[in-house]
Parts: C-alpha cells; sequence; structure tokens
C-alpha cells in the first residue's frame, strides 16, 4: 500500500473512534481525552484502544490498482472478567463492521470485521481484546 493512504486509512480510524461517542465515552476518564492510540497503553491509560498491527498486500490489478490488509484493533483492560471487551468490541464492531471508512485519497471498497480474540496479558492483571478487520483499498488515481 501507498504509505500515504496506509496513514491515511490509520487516521481515519482513529478519527472515526474518536468521534463515535458509543466507543470513545468507553475509553475516556472523567473530565479527559479518549484513550486511542498507536502505542501500548501506560501503567495508569485504561480502558484503552491501540491501532495496532497492518499487513497490506497488492490487491489490485491492471486496469484496479488496490490493496488487500489486515489491521488490528486492540482493547486493553484491567477490569476483571471479560465484559467490558465485549461491550467496547461490540460498539466497535457496529462502527467499521461493513462501514463506510472516508479516505480524501483512494477509496475503500470493504471493511470486515474477521476475527477476535481474547488474550491475558502475561503481566497476570491486563486482558486484552484483539479485532482484526479486513480492508481493501482502491488507490488514488493520478
Amino acid at each position: 500500500m501507498n504509505g500515504d493512504l496506509a496513514y491515511e486509512v490509520q487516521e481515519a480510524i482513529f478519527k472515526a473512534l474518536c468521534n463515535t461517542p458509543a466507543v470513545a465515552t468507553l475509553v475516556t476518564p472523567d473530565g479527559g481525552a479518549p484513550r486511542i492510540s498507536d502505542s501500548v497503553p501506560d501503567e495508569e491509560e485504561f480502558e484503552h484502544i491501540q491501532i495496532g498491527d497492518v499487513t497490506w498486500a497488492d490487491g489490485g490489478d491492471k486496469t484496479d490498482p488496490g490493496q488487500d490488509g489486515i489491521f488490528s484493533l486492540h482493547i486493553w483492560t484491567r477490569r476483571k472478567g471479560n465484559r467490558q471487551l465485549f461491550l467496547i468490541g461490540r460498539q466497535i464492531t457496529q462502527l467499521f463492521h461493513e462501514q463506510p471508512l472516508v479516505l480524501t485519497a483512494g477509496a475503500v471498497t470493504l471493511l470486515r470485521h474477521s476475527s477476535s480474540v481474547l488474550v491475558r496479558d502475561p503481566d497476570g492483571r491486563s486482558r486484552q481484546r484483539v479485532m482484526n478487520f479486513r480492508i481493501i483499498t482502491t488507490d488514488p488515481q493520478p
């Protein structure tokens, strides 16, 4: 994927998460900003959504250049049980699964939640849900 387009996809995901109250309020401390970033949360930053790994491959052809990719979102919590991970995950799925993602260059032709896994962190206190989304884009036309 064109590096600029990959970054634009990440920015669009970030903006959609921050600007959707059903998601942002679940990861916002009282009076603070939503805890959404592309880095692992610090010790005090729970609940947190991390925009994670991205894998891209050429998905176009001679007439329609494009990219086929997978991006992951990691939801972090220190609450007991998995309830909070399911609540936040449900809102994220409703936000992105088969919904439009607006880009200024190129276009998203498919965005679909493909899988999730719940994992207990090796620290023994943190849990995370890793949500994978398939995304197909068309490159901007010259």
